[in-house]
């Protein structure tokens, strides 16, 4: 009696991809912690301004190098999106649509079309 298993090409190449697609923006979370780091610390003390309260010497001090008094320098930044939660909503509808995939070529057109660059060997 032999037991004969037939698996799936796509569940290896779809967990592949998946864990290229969270290298992939692991590697940029890291490259932008500062800078995104930063941008929420200002958009929560220009949401603070905006409604009154006082901000930080930082705050301040950045507003005057831009040539702005605080509250219009808060009210600029304050409702600026999260780039954080903007990579994440893209990675996840890429994780999707991984998941969704029916073919190799449709996996490879959504790395493709994410701007996520692939190497020589097709590995991201």
């Amino acid at each position: 009696m032999s037991i004969r298993i037939s698996m799936d090409p796509m569940t290896k190449l779809r967990q592949a991809r998946s864990d290229a697609v969270n290298r992939y923006f692991a590697r940029l979370s890291g490259e932008q912690l500062h800078r995104d780091t930063a941008h929420r610390r200002k958009r929560e003390i220009a949401r603070d301004v905006a409604a009154g309260k006082a901000g930080n010497e930082a705050f301040s001090a950045e507003a005057r190098l831009r040539g702005l008094e605080p509250l219009a320098f808060a009210n600029q930044i304050k409702d600026r999106p999260d780039a954080i939660d903007d990579r994440e909503l893209l990675r996840q509808n890429i994780l999707i649509g991984i998941e969704r995939a029916k073919t190799p070529d449709e996996i490879e057109a959504i790395l493709k079309d994410a701007g996520i660059p692939a190497d020589p060997n097709g590995r991201i």
